[in-house]
């Protein structure tokens, strides 16, 4: 694990500028063992004394994770998200629609923990709590933040309320919570509520 060289001074002018912030962590973690190592590495040189009013997500769509097969790798995302669960993080899994189906069980596994879901294409996909789309390679060009192409994440829960709230990623207790949260996969685009519970 290597901490980003860029990710202090990032953090601190997002704070300057009064933005809500997460973090994610590319994993290469192929073991429990390896994902419960990563989180601690994380927890110890990147979230300690800071503040996330966004999740906490595990990065998993390295070609070593591909050849695990769907009970390991759902068993790697456990491992991770309930190591950082058991810290005060709330956290959830980033990856594409590819390694979602076919590379670990993104359905089940998303009913139990919050999910970034990348899909390049021209519209926004709102069954997930967040969705990444955009920048030069991803289909939309003419979609720009401060006149810039660049890759654009969309978020349908309000995690900054739900995560403040629960007292987790470093606002409060650092003790089991439970909340309710809008979800973000909206049937019918009409809005449901889901109980979100740290174990």
């Amino acid at each position: 694990c290597d901490k980003d060289s860029c990710f202090d001074a990032f953090y601190a002018q997002a704070q300057a500028l009064g933005l809500d912030v997460g973090c994610y962590q590319y994993s290469l973690a192929t073991t429990e063992e390896q994902a419960r190592s990563e989180a601690q590495y994380l927890i110890d040189n990147v979230l300690r004394g800071r503040q996330f009013a966004y999740p906490i997500y595990m990065d998993c769509e390295d070609a070593a994770q591909k050849a695990l097969g769907k009970a390991a790798m759902d068993a790697v995302i456990h491992a991770w998200c309930d190591a950082m669960e058991a810290a005060g993080y709330f956290a959830g899994a980033y990856t594409n629609g590819d390694f979602y189906r076919n590379y670990c069980s993104g359905a089940a596994l998303s009913r139990r923990y919050t999910w970034w879901y990348a899909a390049w294409c021209r519209e926004e996909i709102t069954d997930y709590p967040m969705h990444q789309f955009g920048g030069e390679t991803n289909l939309v060009r003419s979609n720009t933040v401060a006149g810039r192409v660049c890759d654009q994440d969309y978020c349908y829960v309000d995690f900054p309320a739900v995560i403040r709230a629960a007292g987790r990623n470093g606002y409060g207790g650092e003790t089991a919570a439970e909340t309710t949260a809008p979800e973000a996969a909206q049937e019918n685009k009409e809005e449901r509520t889901v109980t979100l519970t740290f174990n």
